[in-house]
């Protein structure tokens, strides 16, 4: 069943306050799960500065070739609905490090609606699945 999209807005709104004023506007957005990765995106204004980085091609890889943030400094997110942890899902040397930040809740009618798992990711240092293209 469909489950319209939702707390992404406030998600972005949260992102600004956590980096700051420019902040948001040099990292690069990252999710394991393409449905995240689009709406990151969207609400970020940052189609080229967002990957779907997975073992499977996606149409990231092509819009967006990894290697091409090499040395930045990312920002994941996972949701409740696709709740990956890059810390284990990365293989190692992937990024220099992998920090947890506090997660967020969304809540609708005062019921637990959604969460987001928000990770730091220091220096980018190699695409752990290069793909042909």
């Amino acid at each position: 069943y469909y489950q319209r999209p939702f707390g992404f807005r406030r998600l972005a709104k949260d992102l600004d306050q956590i980096l700051g004023p420019d902040g948001s506007q040099n990292m690069v957005f990252v999710s394991e799960h393409f449905n995240t990765a689009d709406e990151l995106a969207f609400y970020e204004n940052a189609p080229d500065r967002t990957l779907c980085m997975s073992p499977d091609p996606n149409q990231f890889d092509f819009w967006n070739p990894p290697q091409k943030f090499i040395g930045k400094d990312a920002i994941y997110v996972a949701t409740d609905k696709y709740p990956r942890d890059p810390r284990t899902y990365f293989p190692p040397g992937t990024f220099e490090s992998i920090t947890k930040l506090p997660s967020l809740r969304i809540y609708r009618n005062g019921r637990l609606a959604r969460v987001f798992y928000i990770y730091r990711m220091k220096r980018f240092l190699k695409d752990p699945w290069p793909k042909k293209r």
